[in-house]
């Protein structure tokens, strides 16, 4: 996740929130504006507001964001331009990057595998925010913007683990380096709040997230052992942990609860909050 958390150095321009410490880098003279008020959730970054198209956040690539079968990008993206590709973000070799997401005209294109998703039932407009997702499991993306669910389709193939760094702000083509003859697609306006996720999040969770007032924590469950044995009148062996560990924002209470038992069962938590 790259918060609202900026480095006072120029070449440390997108520090990422999350528990991973997947900061951002970029080039002198090649890093987007960060407007402390210019974002949907607080502040922003500008990309390419000077009319030179070079600004470019690039996180090394790491184990950590390659995601395969199943995984959940998102970000808010406002535009200052249509007519021609935006690059939101992108993971992977070119020219089959793994993941990402592009604007191509007012059009949404999520992005994997090197396969094109067109969202064509929502026309984008400039100067207006809005909130992209795309999420997929099980050979199928689900597709989101302002929360509202969108498309659908069957994915082929599915993305694969690489070595390409992730980009924020641009689309590097396999020509190479930016120039007259090998032309990236850059970013031409504001983007807030990247989130990268290992699973297929939920439209309910990507509606929570969205939300400012509800969407400030993320945290991760894990339970070890992921399986026992139960007999009549006993409990399960070994006995379960249950973890939740802190990813970002500001720390709140966890409750746990438990339902979809088979009748008779019971499911008790010690302590059930944390």
């Amino acid at each position: 996740k790259f918060d609202d958390t900026v480095s006072s150095s120029p070449v440390d321009p997108a520090d990422d929130s999350s528990i991973y410490n997947l900061d951002g880098t970029c080039t002198t003279g090649a890093c987007p504006s960060y407007l402390p008020a210019g974002g949907q959730l607080n502040g922003a970054y500008d990309f390419n507001a000077d009319g030179i198209f070079n600004d470019d956040v690039t996180v090394s690539d790491n184990n950590v964001l390659d995601l395969t079968t199943q995984g959940t990008i998102m970000a808010w993206v406002r535009v200052d331009a249509l007519g021609r590709w935006h690059g939101v973000m992108t993971k992977g070799n070119a020219p089959t990057h793994a993941y990402g997401i592009e604007i191509d005209n007012n059009r949404f294109v999520c992005q994997l595998a090197g396969s094109d998703y067109y969202i064509n039932s929502f026309a984008i407009t400039t100067n207006t925010y809005n909130h992209i997702a795309c999420s997929w499991s099980g050979g199928i993306l689900r597709t989101y913007i302002n929360g509202a669910s969108e498309t659908s389709p069957s994915i082929t193939p599915i993305p694969s683990t690489n070595t390409g760094s992730l980009q924020i702000g641009t689309w590097p083509p396999a020509c190479g380096s930016p120039s007259s003859s090998c032309v990236w697609d850059w970013m031409d306006g504001k983007i807030d709040d990247v989130r990268i996720y290992n699973r297929a999040l939920t439209q309910t969770e990507i509606q929570t997230i969205m939300t400012p007032a509800t969407g400030s924590f993320d945290f991760g469950v894990g339970v070890s052992p992921t399986s026992g044995t139960v007999v009549q009148g006993s409990s399960v062996t070994p006995s379960p942990t249950v973890t939740a560990t802190y990813v970002s924002g500001t720390a709140s209470p966890v409750t746990f609860s438990v339902s979809g038992l088979p009748n008779g069962v019971t499911a008790q938590f010690s302590p059930d909050n944390i």
